[in-house]
């Protein structure tokens, strides 16, 4: 199944693994518990750190 949320708590929760895009690019796809943990995309960290 897949899912679309902005609500990260939720997909850190329940996904078996994680997609983050943008600019309607894949910019980082790995395991939840890394990209919530220690994402590469510069973006990614930015965003996370505002909304987690």
């Amino acid at each position: 199944m897949v899912g679309v949320t902005h609500e990260m708590g939720f997909a850190k929760g329940v996904s078996t693994r994680a997609i983050f895009i943008d600019e309607g690019k894949i910019r980082e796809d790995d395991v939840p518990e890394k990209l919530f943990t220690n994402p590469k995309n510069e973006r990614l960290r930015d965003f996370l750190k505002s909304v987690l």
